[in-house]
């Protein structure tokens, strides 16, 4: 039984490391982690979405203007 009982121990000794290294590395360590990555990624994007609305829509609808003889 006491074998067992260490066995168990030890597993939660591994998944405790586990679930720390994933913390780790959600949270970035000392380095920038996936949370900021994903916030970076997000803005990035949206940044993107904004100036293609602003800059490339009116040209494209000028252009299918012209394509299409308006």
């Amino acid at each position: 039984m006491d074998e067992r009982i260490g066995i168990f121990e030890t597993k939660l000794d591994d998944i405790k490391e586990d679930t720390t290294d994933i913390k780790k590395s959600l949270d970035g360590n000392g380095h920038k982690g996936i949370k900021a990555r994903v916030t970076i990624l997000e803005v990035k994007f949206w940044i993107i979405i904004i100036l293609n609305i602003l800059f490339l829509a009116p040209i494209s609808v000028d252009a299918f203007k012209r394509l299409t003889g308006g």
